[in-house]
């Protein structure tokens, strides 16, 4: 379509869900991600800071459920 048209989807249509195309995506940063693309302002992270203190946050969690000690590195986390 055309950039207006796309435009327009990006603001009212919901993204393909994120486990539908990684059905292996750890349940909790899949609602983080879905926090940070949710369509209403409110409903969004309000900062780079809560993000990175969610995404913190759910990293020490994971690591400790998995038994990996340190920090995960990309590669890691498939």
């Amino acid at each position: 379509g055309t950039q207006a048209q796309r435009l327009l989807a990006h603001q009212i249509q919901q993204p393909t869900p994120i486990l539908q195309e990684r059905q292996d995506a750890p349940p909790e940063l899949v609602k983080i991600c879905e926090r940070m693309m949710a369509k209403l302002p409110d409903d969004r992270c309000q900062s780079a800071v809560e993000v990175s203190h969610m995404l913190s946050t759910w990293t020490k969690s994971y690591r400790t459920a998995i038994g990996m000690p340190g920090p995960i590195r990309p590669d890691q986390l498939t």
